[in-house]
């Protein structure tokens, strides 16, 4: 006769949409009212690989969801989606940069000696 605290059931399903919202293992194990251990043991029990890989792939799995499932909202009409996928995936941007090349050796002696003026001005003025 077995003696002891009683085999933890695992909801696989649960764990998997866990990890696919990236919740570590440690908070799953939490969440499960089970030890951390508990949880990778059982994984690679069910699943004959690590709890790591396990839950690599399963919160890769997420990333894709939400991936799609933002890319969905855009194309349905959902403007700062689509704004917000734009400015990440595209690189667009809403903001215009100017670049002025302010190189001192194109700059005469005398207009070299007025910004050193003014700049010495200011630091007076503080």
């Amino acid at each position: 006769m077995r003696t002891g605290r009683p085999k933890a059931e695992i909801n696989y399903k649960l764990l998997d949409s866990y990890l696919k919202a990236q919740c570590s293992g440690v908070a799953i194990a939490g969440l499960m009212g089970i030890h951390p251990d508990t949880l990778y043991k059982a994984v690679e029990t069910e699943f004959k690989t690590t709890f790591s890989a396990y839950s690599q792939q399963k919160k890769a799995e997420g990333c894709e969801v939400l991936r799609k499932s933002m890319f969905d909202q855009a194309l349905k009409g959902n403007v700062p989606m689509a704004i917000f996928l734009a400015k990440n995936y595209l690189q667009m941007t809403d903001k215009t940069e100017l670049k002025a090349d302010l190189s001192i050796d194109r700059l005469s002696d005398e207009d070299v000696k007025r910004v050193a003026d003014k700049l010495i001005n200011r630091s007076d003025e503080k």
